[in-house]
């Protein structure tokens, strides 16, 4: 059965559109029920064009499925189903496809608790690949089986937007949002065209790889030209590179690599500079967005720049993790210089801090904040901060609670929200200001700019010795 068959032969359906830019039509889907004996074995009713079993099946039950339907999703995509760990996996399977450049088509609630399906576009062969890669490590690394965190081949059938569930209690096929709230049938097709269009309009994310009889991926040959090749002079290979000059310690959005990144992932340094290059691509790591190592291993170990330290593993292992994390405690640890006048800002809302003996939690929420976000050297506008963030900081393990303490600082009028969160930004933190309590007094009534004090309280004399004396 063609695309072109299903196109003009099939009836109307909301799952038209949608349909007809995920599933292969070449193939014949399913319409599958529930075994009459309570298990989770299908029994096949029928084989034929998957929009026409779905508006079958829709009809029967009145407008939502009466049974499953099944069917190929296009060999170009790669379908990930996670069944009873999405709460854990999804969030990095994502991660791991903004790292090769692989837009989301299609992500739908499967219908069983806390399992999604995830169908993702890589733009090159080698993308779906690495992608593949990262997944299983990833799997590995959270201890489920290939099961609970299934990359489908192109042969498998998945069960299809609309349709009914074959486990007793599971529910429909509904496709969602990054945040999981249900997307129509529209919404859930402009996503997944815009996703194919931005892979047909964007170069590739990487060169094509070739095997070699090493084990090792290499760049194909492409019609590059030489210019484009990296070239390094005797003065550049002598540089060192100092990471911690240019290192933000602060969150950054992850940052897709350039052509030119690539090439010196995929570069081969001569003896003597190998340190150098190995250092200059972990910083690159760094710099696009990488933080752990259960992601920075895969380049490590398929990189060539970094060949040095794969080499090195057979004989002193954890050396190209120890190398890695030299680099990521060197950037985490690096402060810029803050200017006189964002730490005389600073200051005054340390001395502010000490007047708020009403609220400790708050208080200690705040000095969180200025020594994780603001004291960084990095600005006082704009910064993101999580409310996962505050949790860490605070070592709160509730999100209500955390949350808050961040509404409450804002209220407090200690920070601004200067960029909101957006649902269309799922993976990106909302951005605060801090304020500087002599702009909020001098704004403020007279009369409630001074709060005269009987004797001092303990914990106002406690958090302003901690305050000046730099304890806090």
């Amino acid at each position: 059965m063609s695309e072109e068959v299903a196109d003009h032969s099939s009836p109307p359906t909301r799952w038209r559109e949608l349909y007809q830019l995920i599933v292969d039509f070449s193939v014949p889907g399913r319409a599958l029920a529930k075994a009459s004996d309570g298990t989770e074995t299908a029994q096949s009713l029928k084989a034929g064009n998957p929009l026409a079993l779905i508006t079958e099946a829709e009809t029967l039950g009145f407008g939502t499925a009466a049974h499953a339907v099944v069917g190929r999703i296009r060999p170009d995509l790669l379908t990930v189903d996670l069944d009873g760990c999405a709460d854990v996996i999804a969030s990095g399977v994502l991660d791991a496809a903004e790292t090769v450049n692989a837009p989301l088509v299609h992500l739908a609630a499967s219908g069983s608790h806390d399992s999604v399906h995830i169908v993702l576009a890589p733009p090159t062969d080698w993308a779906r690949t690495h992608l593949t890669s990262m997944i299983d490590e990833l799997r590995v690394w959270a201890g489920y089986d290939t099961r609970a965190v299934d990359v489908l081949t192109p042969a498998r059938y998945l069960r299809l937007p609309g349709a009914a569930s074959l486990k007793p209690t599971g529910d429909v096929c509904r496709p969602i949002a990054l945040d999981g709230t249900p997307l129509s049938a529209l919404d859930a097709a402009a996503r997944a065209r815009n996703a194919l269009s931005e892979v047909a309009a964007s170069p590739a994310a990487a060169p094509q790889f070739a095997a070699t009889g090493h084990g090792r991926s290499r760049p194909a040959k492409t019609t590059v030209s030489t210019t484009d090749r990296i070239v390094r002079t005797l003065a550049q290979d002598a540089a060192p590179v100092v990471v911690t000059d240019v290192a933000p310690r602060a969150w950054r959005r992850r940052k897709r690599f350039s052509y030119a990144d690539w090439q010196l992932l995929m570069s081969h340094p001569a003896v003597g500079v190998r340190s150098d290059r190995a250092t200059e691509a972990a910083w690159l790591l760094w710099r696009s967005g990488i933080r752990d190592w259960t992601m920075a291993r895969w380049y490590y170990r398929n990189c060539p720049v970094f060949e040095k330290f794969a080499v090195r593993e057979s004989a002193t292992p954890g050396s190209s993790r120890a190398h890695w994390e030299s680099i990521a405690s060197r950037a985490r640890a690096h402060r810029p210089p803050l200017s006189d006048t964002d730490s005389a800002v600073i200051g005054r809302v340390r001395e502010h801090l000490c007047t708020w003996t009403d609220r400790p939690a708050q208080a200690i929420a705040m000095l969180a904040v200025l020594e994780h976000r603001f004291t960084d050297g990095h600005g006082l506008t704009d910064r993101p901060i999580a409310v996962r963030d505050l949790m860490s900081w605070l070592n709160v393990a509730s999100i209500g609670t955390a949350k808050r303490l961040l509404d409450d600082l804002v209220e407090q009028r200690a920070l601004v929200i200067s960029i909101p969160y957006a649902q269309t930004a799922p993976r990106e933190a909302s951005r605060y200001s801090l304020v500087d309590p002599q702009v909020v007094l001098s704004q403020s009534h007279s009369e409630h700019d001074v709060t005269i004090l009987g004797t001092p309280l303990p914990l106002t004399l406690h958090l302003r010795d901690a305050l000046r004396c730099g304890r806090i």
